[in-house]
């Protein structure tokens, strides 16, 4: 499983199709607050979700993936973010 800040480069990056590029989970976090709901949709809908399987099949976050997989609003795929990385940085200063 990948760490929150851990970063993919190149081809492994998120090419979102407003033009942005994310790295890592935080980022990933930061662009669905700043994301469109034109680009949201895009990039999840009922044919696919591009944010479940980059998490899953290059981040291999299996675990975070399941749980966007179930979200359909750009408020919730956020927060489900936003928490996970929450709940990640809690532990580590355990």
């Amino acid at each position: 499983m990948s760490d929150v800040f851990t970063n993919v480069e190149g081809e492994r990056a998120f090419w979102v199709s407003d033009g942005k590029v994310i790295h890592n989970l935080f980022e990933l976090a930061v662009a669905f607050k700043d994301m469109k709901l034109s680009t949201f949709k895009y990039h999840a809908n009922k044919e696919k979700n591009d944010f479940y399987e980059w998490v899953k099949n290059i981040l291999d976050n299996k675990e975070l993936a399941e749980q966007l997989a179930r979200t359909i609003t750009k408020d919730k795929a956020e927060l489900v973010v936003l928490r996970y990385i929450a709940q990640k940085l809690t532990q580590k200063e355990v």
